[in-house]
């Protein structure tokens, strides 16, 4: 697979490219703080399950779009659905 990507780029869609594009400005240093921020999350959420049965929260950073919009508005911007919820 090396070297496949970005000679051959125009055969992935353009929220594929997005994301390999952003997946490949992630500093080696912010990767790993990340996993540490994932660890204690996970910590938190395990002390909080001894506490509790259930956390009850958003699953997505925008409320819902209507049935079949494309794109949402965020802070005066239009971005994508798919780009917004899974970016």
């Amino acid at each position: 697979m090396s070297g496949y990507y970005p000679a051959h780029a125009e055969e992935y869609s353009e929220e594929v490219r997005q994301r390999i594009d952003a997946g490949g400005k992630v500093l080696a240093t912010q990767y790993l703080a990340g996993l540490d921020a994932q660890k204690r999350v996970r910590a938190d959420f395990d002390a909080a399950f001894q506490e509790v049965d259930a956390i009850v929260t958003p699953t997505v950073p925008v409320p819902a779009p209507p049935i079949g919009a494309e794109y949402v508005e965020v802070d005066g911007e239009q971005i994508g659905v798919r780009a917004r919820w899974w970016g």
